[in-house]
């Protein structure tokens, strides 16, 4: 890793995660997704402006649309009864998300936002496996 303010290579540690770009909002990680999703009526309210290449929907598909076109009803009622407590008794969790064309599975992460709203990142599963032994504690 390399110090903004010299030239000198320093090893990763937490006293120079300040100098990493993650703090300065605006963007995500190209291989990544991101909806925000109102927890009254369960609309995407915003996503990342890559939902078409990763999902095959465009934002201006996905912008007020109800979660379920895109995710089962099972799995938003998991993700609901979490809504009281803490995600992370279910995080991560597997997704597949269908644009009626095809399934795609992810990886995600649920984080409350505020009262109104949660998001949802998500990563491509590059393993296309589903929940496997190792992981059915999150189930």
């Amino acid at each position: 890793m390399k110090n903004n303010n010299s030239s000198i290579k320093q090893p990763f540690n937490l006293t120079n995660c300040d100098y990493e770009q993650i703090h300065i909002p605006g963007a995500i990680q190209p291989h990544g997704v991101l909806l925000v999703i109102n927890c009254s009526d369960w609309r995407i309210t915003q996503v990342s402006n890559n939902t078409e290449t990763m999902i095959g929907l465009t934002p201006q598909k996905l912008l007020g649309q109800p979660l379920t076109n895109i995710l089962d009803n099972q799995l938003i009622s998991v993700i609901a009864s979490c809504l009281p407590d803490d995600f992370q008794q279910i995080n991560p969790l597997k997704v597949t998300i269908s644009n009626h064309q095809e399934n795609n599975l992810f990886n995600g992460i649920v984080h409350r936002l505020n009262d109104d709203c949660i998001i949802l990142e998500l990563e491509k599963d590059s393993e296309n496996s589903y929940i496997d032994f190792t992981q059915f504690y999150h189930v």
